[in-house]
């Protein structure tokens, strides 16, 4: 019986040992693959952002009505006033 409990202590370390190799392989990997779509990841973000929806409907707006100077000029107005009014949302949402 003392054998058999050795070949399984044996067993149990060499599986522990390829394990840890295991894990050290795919953090690796995943390391590579995180700092190969860190830009893709960081556009994403800035596509999701608020700004990036202001602009596009500041250019449907731009596009439907034609008149570019006022609609230039409230367009300029809310980006200079937009990182209060986020800071200030944020201040006063909910937090989870």
């Amino acid at each position: 019986m003392s054998l058999r409990a050795d070949l399984l202590a044996a067993r149990r370390e060499q599986l522990l040992v390829r394990s840890e190799r295991l894990r050290l392989e795919l953090a690796t990997d995943a390391a590579e693959l995180s700092a190969r779509f860190g830009l893709v990841d960081r556009m994403a973000a800035v596509g999701r952002s608020g700004i990036v929806r202001m602009l596009l409907g500041a250019g449907a707006t731009l596009l439907l009505f034609g008149r570019t100077r006022r609609v230039l000029g409230i367009v300029s107005r809310l980006l200079v006033v937009y990182p209060l009014v986020r800071r200030v949302w944020r201040l006063f949402s909910p937090r989870p």
